[in-house]
């Protein structure tokens, strides 16, 4: 008996049915009851209550119904979910209408695909009629989460059973034999290739009395040798529509049925070989197609044919750097071009790489330029300071701070690359320390700075005890060498108390200073001199630019500068 499904989806009793589940306007037919259930089940097209579409079979709905002898799917159902006919063992066939586009899906194991078939452990089916006639989506619409792509159709695990299908071309996957044929009347039995179709037409095994009478292409009958017939003269990936006029033996009674057969689509292999920043080679693989009907193959790329060569290979140069190109492979036979689709290929990028140190008040950057076969016209830093090619140098900057430090490379194909990179200035230490008074009014300041040496933007500022706001301090440009900055103030009034500070300012104009500390320029000591020589040396030809200081102490410098002396380096 078949049960009809009322407004809810349950007989008049509510003890046999499926849940209908609400959509976006339309409803979901999910967990049929009771299981051990051992008639036959219509799916509606229309949920009563408003008429909204039935469009889905959840997973699951029918599982476990063993006793099952049929189901009936409605003329609104798009998608039958994975899982949903599992373990139904009383089920011996089933049609799948042409409005179906989904069955089944790919689940996911601990990020190992396996298949979710739609019909799974159905020991008694032996046939699953797939009406459909063109391709199944890969996509399937879920109401949770919007369009998902599954790029996958898994119709039976069940190596038993033999799906039938009405297309051309069969995309979806089963464990079992698969075999075209024409609805309502024979199985499709097909040989192709690039140029020509054979088929021939098998009953049903339910219909063994039904008789082929003729095959027409276009009011053209076809010949037919033993029961085969031949239509050549086709394109590659060319269908044809025919007709068929059955007569059957048991019911005395024609009827016409039409169906479509193909040729072979062309299937040109594209292998990437080589790539690079401004260059693209491919080998292109046609085919076994007769070089008397091939004038010509390669690749098609901006709206531009590339034949290839007798090898197969074409190389494209004077790419864009770092640019996804569309290409399709082409092959022309009999004057006819025929294209693949379409995949895409890039050039590679060019590498930049940037590293760099900080102190409080200094950034010191160095990049490195992979640049490959790209020409290379010019490159920039993002800032205007003392840059000389791949390094850069900034001082006077303000402690504690982010900075972003950018370098751009442009190539002669007006690509640009550009490489970004945050770096943050450390915290400023300015700790006074005790001064040295050499002689009588003459001091020599000093303070402990993590300042780096090449700091120009430094100095002290003294000024008398006994001064109010209305004077303002005396102010003086300090040295700074491996963490200790000096200066030397002249000419201080002895009889006086002084005090000085160390003090850093940015090129923003902000001022950073350290604590005051008392100076008696009449309580005298006896000090040696300060000398430095800084380890950066500037070298340009046979010149070397050295920089360093000194400061006296208690006796005058007769005289300063650098000496210097050759050193011989012994070959190895």
């Amino acid at each position: 008996m078949v049960v009809p499904i009322n407004l809810y989806g349950y007989n008049s009793n509510y003890s046999l049915g499926f849940k209908i589940y609400p959509g976006e306007k339309e409803y979901y037919v999910t967990d049929f009851s009771p299981k051990d259930y051992d008639g036959y089940v219509i799916i509606p097209n229309v949920y009563s209550n408003n008429n909204y579409p039935v469009t889905q079979i959840r997973g699951g709905a029918f599982a476990d119904c063993c006793n099952i002898k049929g189901v009936s799917i409605g003329s609104n159902i798009t998608v039958i979910a994975p899982n949903t006919f599992t373990k139904c063992k009383s089920l011996e066939s089933i049609i799948i209408p042409s409005n179906v586009d989904h069955i089944g899906s790919m689940s996911s194991n601990n990020d190992r695909p396996k298949p979710a078939y739609a019909f799974n452990n159905c020991e008694n089916l032996n046939y699953i009629y797939i009406y459909r006639t063109g391709q199944f989506s890969n996509t399937n619409k879920n109401s949770a989460s919007g369009y998902v792509d599954y790029a996958y159709n898994f119709v039976s695990g069940d190596k038993n059973t033999t799906v039938y299908y009405a297309s051309t071309d069969c995309n979806v996957t089963t464990a079992g034999p698969t075999k075209r044929f024409v609805p309502g009347a024979f199985e499709i039995k097909e040989d192709r290739d690039y140029f020509k179709t054979s088929f021939s037409l098998i009953p049903y095994p339910e219909y063994p009395n039904r008789k082929v009478i003729k095959v027409l292409d276009n009011d053209q009958e076809l010949s037919c040798k033993e029961g085969v017939y031949t239509i050549e003269g086709m394109n590659p990936d060319n269908s044809k529509s025919l007709t068929a006029y059955i007569y059957d033996e048991v019911t005395k009674k024609d009827s016409i049925v039409t169906f479509s057969v193909k040729t072979l689509s062309l299937d040109i292999d594209l292998d990437n070989t080589k790539r690079t920043q401004t260059t693209l080679k491919f080998k292109v693989r046609c085919p076994n197609i007769s070089t008397q009907k091939v004038t010509e193959y390669g690749i098609f790329v901006n709206n531009k044919l590339y034949p290839a060569d007798n090898k197969g290979d074409i190389e494209l140069t004077n790419l864009r750097v770092d640019y996804s190109y569309d290409v399709q492979s082409y092959i022309i036979i009999n004057g006819t071009t025929y294209f693949s689709t379409i995949t895409s290929f890039r050039t590679l990028p060019i590498v930049l790489s940037l590293t760099g140190t900080s102190t409080p008040t200094t950034i010191d950057c160095k990049v490195n330029v992979q640049a490959g076969d790209a020409t290379i016209l010019k490159t920039e830093w993002n800032w205007a300071s003392d840059s000389k090619g791949k390094h850069l140098l900034l001082t006077g900057l303000e402690p504690n701070k982010e900075y972003n430090i950018g370098y751009t490379v442009y190539t002669s194909t007006y690509d640009k690359s550009l490489v970004v990179r945050t770096i943050k200035t450390e915290s400023l230490l300015l700790a006074s320390q005790q001064p040295k008074v050499i002689s009588t009014g003459n001091v020599i300041v000093a303070a402990e700075s993590n300042i780096a040496d090449n700091e120009k933007n430094i100095g002290f500022e003294w000024r008398r005890t006994d001064w109010n706001n209305d004077f303002d301090s005396n102010k003086g440009q300090a040295y700074i060498y491996g963490g200790k900055m000096e200066g030397y103030i002249r000419n201080m009034n002895a009889e006086k108390l002084w005090k000085y500070r160390p003090y850093y300012y940015s090129n923003s104009g902000k001022y950073y200073y350290g604590d005051w500390i008392g100076i008696d320029p009449s309580n005298t000591s006896y000090f040696e001199p300060t000398v430095h020589t800084y380890d950066n040396i500037t070298v340009n030809g046979n010149i070397a630019t050295v920089n360093g200081y000194s400061l006296r102490g208690t006796d005058a410098i007769g005289s300063q500068g650098f000496l210097k002396r050759k050193v011989h380096i012994k070959s190895v």
